[in-house]
Order: structure tokens, then C-alpha cells, then sequence
């Protein structure tokens, strides 16, 4: 079984909520953010697992540069699935760890002065364990000016899988913060936020679902529109000409460690569904070194950080 973080996640600051998605009854809206960056560390080593290419059948949708109907879809990468136009899936309460390459000796690690920086070089985003990390977030938009379509369900499919063994090191920007040499403290990350859409749901795959594998996923909840008070139908429901629905997906995984993608489809009408979009590729296995900030307060730790009369920033393993 996986391992999870979820009850790690209290977070000392938390920013203020920012709405990512306010996808309304009668307007169209983009999906959300993508998530906060990680820190850039001083990692040359490659690690493991890379997504491998699969044969499952590719996206049906129009996928090309398309103009959109949509005034707020408009600059969008899009997919046209008949008068729909779909937004590529996108991340939101996305803060993923970044793996320590293999190698790394057990000892004070310098990064870069910044906590919210670009990712590891060749690190490799490692999700939260059991459950994907954050919300898979897109919206639909109907641009019939006259014939209103029914969605009836978000299927999602096990697109890539790269099956990953062996000691994993991770650190969370957002979590586990940093060192900093001058002032011999450490900053314990905090990140937060917020966003709003019409359908939250939950997507549950098998413990041994492989390549190819698909679900639908269930409406967990629906909310309302910020010029509706009412709560948005569940799936299905009908989209009326001009109108646009936000979707949020979470998704509990295969037991399997390893590096995923998957592929998100609709189902308009009778028809099979349509594959639109797929994920990047990201590492679900169980945490072997957990490094952070508040490592390095240790004797053992801060004995082998040099003074710095700068903000050097440093993470840490565990005490062995």
C-alpha cells in the first residue's frame, strides 16, 4: 500500500484563497493554475523511471490551434470535440515533492536562495501517495448557438506506466522548507490557496489497474456559479448553447509504484468517450528519506553547514 501525506499537510502560512477557476452556469472560464514551482537544487544525478510510450489509442478530439467561441477559453490550448470546445487538463493545490537523485550523500545539501524556484535538475515530481496530489482541473464550453448536448460522464485512462523500484529521497518546497545558513533557522515552507469550479470528482482505479485500464469518475459535489446560487446538476447534465461547466478530479491510485500518465475523456450524448487530454508524467512510490529544512537543525547536520553571512539555503536528510 501507498504511503500518504495528507496528514503532513498543515501548513504554517497559508496564502490567501485565489480563485484558479469561477466557471459560471452562462460563461466560460479557464481552468486552473498550474501549481506552485519547487526549489532549485545543486542535483546532477538522473534518477530512475522515466514514462514509457504506450499503444493506447491516441485522442480523438481536434487538438490543433484553435480559436475559441469561448471569450475567457480564448488563448487556451483547447480540443474540439464537436461544438465543444475542452481545455487541456491542468493542475490546481498541485505542491508535489521533487525527487533527491540516487547518490546524494546523506549530508547537508545547498540549494538555490529560493524556496519557490524551478525544480531539481533532473529531478522528477513525486505525487502524494494513495491519491494524486492537488486537482486535475478542465471546463467545457458549448458554442452551439442552438442545440444543447448532454455530458454524461469524465472517464480517465491509465495512458503510460513505468514501473519504478528501489530507495526514493524527496523534498517538498511547500513542506519542508529550507535552512537558511545566516540565520541558523529553518523557514518551514507553508502553501496554500484556493480555486472554484462546478464538479468535483473522484476517479478510483483497481490496486493492479495497468495500461489501458479506465474508470468513471463519480460527483463527489457540485457548487454554484457566481451569478447562480444554485448548485450545478450532476453529471449528467445538459450544457446549454453558450455555456461552460468546470470539472475537478481527484484520483485514487494503483498500488504499483511507478511513473503514470492518464488520459481524461468526455462522454457527450451516446457516444464512447472522447480522450482529450493527458497528464504529465509523475512518480507514485512509497518514500524512503524524507529531506527538509528542519533537518539541518540538528547537531549532526548544522555542525557540517559552513556560517554564511548570505541566505544560503540548505535541506537535509533525517537523522539516521
Amino acid at each position: 500500500m501507498f504511503w500518504t501525506r495528507a496528514q503532513k499537510r498543515t501548513r504554517s502560512s497559508i496564502v490567501t484563497a485565489v480563485a484558479l477557476l469561477a466557471l459560471a452556469l452562462t460563461g466560460c472560464e479557464a481552468a486552473a493554475t498550474s501549481p506552485t514551482g519547487a526549489a532549485s537544487a545543486m542535483l546532477t544525478a538522473t534518477p530512475t523511471a522515466t514514462p514509457t510510450t504506450t499503444a493506447t489509442p491516441k485522442p480523438t478530439a481536434n487538438t490543433a490551434n484553435l480559436p475559441s467561441g469561448c471569450s475567457s477559453m480564448s488563448g487556451e490550448s483547447l480540443s474540439r470535440v464537436g461544438d465543444l470546445d475542452v481545455s487541456q487538463v491542468a493542475k490546481a493545490l498541485s505542491y508535489p515533492d521533487w525527487t533527491i537523485p540516487q547518490g546524494t550523500p546523506n549530508q547537508p545539501l545547498q540549494i538555490s536562495s529560493s524556496a519557490t524556484g524551478s525544480p531539481a535538475q533532473g529531478a522528477v515530481a513525486v505525487g502524494s501517495h494513495g491519491t494524486t496530489d492537488g486537482y486535475f482541473t478542465f471546463s467545457v464550453c458549448n458554442l452551439s448557438t442552438s442545440q444543447s448536448y448532454t455530458l454524461q460522464s469524465v472517464s480517465i485512462r491509465v495512458a503510460s506506466f513505468t514501473p519504478y523500484s528501489g530507495a526514493l529521497s524527496v523534498w517538498s518546497p511547500c513542506e519542508d522548507g529550507t535552512y537558511d545558513a545566516q540565520t541558523q533557522s529553518a523557514f518551514n515552507g507553508g502553501c496554500g490557496g484556493g480555486f472554484g469550479t462546478n464538479e468535483y470528482l473522484q476517479a478510483t482505479f483497481p490496486s493492479n489497474a495497468g495500461v489501458g485500464a479506465s474508470v468513471i469518475a463519480q460527483v463527489l459535489s457540485t457548487s454554484a456559479g457566481p451569478n447562480d446560487p444554485n448548485p450545478f446538476p450532476k453529471l449528467p447534465l445538459s450544457l446549454a448553447p453558450g455555456h461552460s461547466v468546470g470539472m475537478a478530479a481527484t484520483l485514487s491510485l494503483p498500488t504499483t509504484p511507478g511513473t503514470y500518465t492518464f488520459a481524461f475523456g468526455i462522454a457527450v450524448g451516446s457516444a464512447s468517450p472522447t480522450y482529450f487530454s493527458t497528464s504529465s508524467p509523475t512518480l507514485y512510490a512509497p518514500i524512503t528519506l524524507d529531506w527538509s529544512g528542519q533537518n539541518c537543525t540538528t547537531t549532526a547536520m548544522k555542525s557540517q553547514i559552513p556560517a554564511s553571512t548570505q541566505h544560503t539555503q540548505y535541506i537535509c536528510p533525517p537523522a539516521a
